[in-house]
Parts: structure tokens; sequence; C-alpha cells
């Protein structure tokens, strides 16, 4: 083989060290164009409780460790997926929550597809990071689990102030224990939301229509058992005010009708459907932005028919936050009704 001259290696070795510099070029460039197009971001609760030794889950757990991902493909389509990775009932499980596509096609409107938060009252809606409680509120664990729907939105500004959204969804949130399929047997719901905001004031106004599916188990006495569809229904009211001093107060009253899903498919504990209500009520005030005193009672019916099932929940919330991201919290409280018990808490999280 014939060898390559020394003036050859020079130019070998210039076209390498070009090549070099472009692909070190190209990488930064496509890095940079990455970044501007994905952001992550995530969440961890590190969480001690105590009810008196009472409940499974007292003593220290890390309550919430999630990472997400929201992309800009262009100036129209947006999204987000997200995973939490202290799921389960030993916090090791990983699981999908967020996955969503949203399409804005101009300043007014914007089409939301995937498994998301649905537009409705606070406790349904908001992030849990967020919530100004450690965790939801009753009706949301027992008819909301998971609290995300499988479905599609549309979120129209009728001017500023004004929002109307509609949707189509699975008729069951995610994680409904009756949920026994990927379509939830293609049962599905209509939600309607109004939102008005007037500078210190909030109105929002919706609810949803549907159908909770049928399935079929077997009973104790090992006899197929038919648990037919019912009606499933829900409508709230919810008002929010806030002023410049810090002070804040947030009511919701939800009223709706479903099948109690307890005990899943296997052991159901409802067979027909009630009515049940809920009144939810948040004072909070932030003395400065590192102090925060929140305070929430939620008064819960799960079934009007029937006494002595209510439940009433009396929270005190202290929320510090020495630092970006950080916010500590000391939190009690009084539980009364169904066997509940007081509950104290102490929470560390932290957002990125």
């Amino acid at each position: 083989m014939a060898k390559i001259g020394y003036g050859w290696h020079k130019v070998l070795a210039a076209i390498g060290s070009c090549l070099m510099v472009a692909g070190a070029y190209t990488s930064t460039e496509a890095s940079d164009l990455l970044s501007e197009r994905i952001r992550l971001s995530g969440s961890i609760r590190f969480q001690w409780s105590d009810t008196d030794g009472r409940q499974p889950r007292d003593g220290f757990e890390t309550r919430l460790a999630r990472l997400a991902a929201s992309f800009q493909l262009d100036e129209q389509v947006s999204g987000r997926m997200m995973v939490e990775f202290a799921s389960g009932d030993r916090a090791t499980n990983a699981e999908l929550r967020d996955a969503y596509v949203v399409w804005r096609p101009n300043a007014r409107l914007s089409v939301s597809a995937g498994q998301q938060l649905m537009p409705i009252f606070y406790d349904g809606r908001e992030r849990t990071p967020q919530l100004d409680a450690l965790e939801r509120a009753e009706v949301v664990g027992v008819y909301l689990q998971g609290v995300r729907g499988r479905g599609v939105f549309a979120s129209y500004a009728l001017e500023p102030r004004y929002q109307i959204q509609v949707g189509l969804w699975n008729s069951l949130t995610f994680r409904d224990p009756q949920l026994v399929g990927r379509g939830g047997q293609a049962e599905v719901m209509g939600s309607l939301n109004v939102r008005a905001t007037l500078n210190a004031y909030q109105l929002n106004i919706g609810g949803w229509a549907g159908r909770r599916p049928s399935f079929t188990t077997v009973s104790e006495s090992n006899t197929p058992l038919n648990v037919p569809d019912t009606e499933r229904w829900l409508w709230y009211v919810e008002q929010e005010w806030r002023n410049s001093a810090g002070l804040g107060l947030r009511w919701s009253y939800v009223k709706g009708r479903d099948r109690n899903p307890a005990g899943g498919v296997s052991n159901p504990r409802y067979l027909t459907p009630s009515e049940f209500q809920s009144n939810i009520v948040y004072v909070r005030y932030t003395f400065n932005p590192r102090h925060q005193l929140v305070a929430r009672w939620e008064d819960f019916d799960p079934d009007l028919d029937r006494s002595g099932d209510g439940v009433r929940v009396l929270g005190l919330f202290y929320h510090h936050f020495p630092a970006a991201g950080i916010r500590l919290t000391a939190a009690y409280e009084w539980l009364r009704g169904s066997n509940r018990q007081n509950r104290a808490s102490l929470a560390a999280q932290y957002q990125f």
C-alpha cells in the first residue's frame, strides 16, 4: 500500500480538525435547540405523619418524587409528560401521571388531549405540590382517585376575563378502583366549566355528566354478581377572593351522584348510586414571602340518604419558604366521622 506523503498528513489533519470543530458546534447548537424546546422540572417531598398508630401510612415516607418534561414543538404545539416515582403502597413504583399535547392555534383557543388534570374545582385541577394543604379534599379521594382524566378539552377565552372550557372524557379517572380496562369499556362523559376573573375575585361554575361502567364479579357466596352501569354526574360552584394584604378566601360547593367505587371490582361495597355533597373552605394568610398560614374546612357527605357516614375535617397548615423552591410544612388535622383519626404531619418539599 502506498504511503501517504507528509503534505497529505497536513491536509487530513486540517480536515479532521474542521470536522471536530463543526461537530462540536453542531452538537452545541443541537443542545441549545433542545434546551429551548424541552424543559425538565420536578418535585420531591419527604413527609412524616402520625394518627396515633392507627393508619398503615404512619411514620416517614417519600410522598412525592416527580419528574416532568414539558416540550414546545413550535409556536402552536406543546405538551407535557410527568412520572411519579413514589407511587404504590410502598412508594417504590413508577407511574405515568401526565401525558398530553396542547394545540394553540391562536391567543383565544387551546385544545388539550391526553391524560391530564381536568378543569374543575380547585382540589381537582391543582397539582399536588402547589396545593394550599398537603393532600386533596376527601371528596376527591373517594370519587376522583388519581384526579387526572383521559380525554380532550377545549378552552376558549371570550375575553381576557372570561373563559369557557368544554371536554369529552373517559367516564372514570385514571386510578378509579373500578377502571377495568385501558378504555374503561368506552364509557364517556362530557364536562363544562366557566371561569370569570374580576380583579381580586374568581368564579368557577361547571360540572360533568356520564355513566359509570357495569362489570361482573363474584359475591361472597361464590355466585356471579352483575353490577349495572349507573349515572355519574357532578356540578360545583367555586368562589375565591384575594386582597393586597395577603388574605385569601376560597369556597367550593360540590354536589353529585355516583356509585361509590370503594372495594373496586373484586369486592364492591356499593352496588347502587347515591347523591353526595361537599363544602370546602380555605382561609389563607401570607404574612410575607417566607411565611404562610392556611386553614381548610371540609364537610363531606358521601350519601345524602344515609346518616352517620359524613366526614368533617379541619386542618391547619403552616408553610415556611426558606429559599426558592423549598417549602417546609407543619400541619394538624382534626377529623370527625367514619372512624377517622386526627393527623399530625411534617413535610419538606423541594421543587425545581
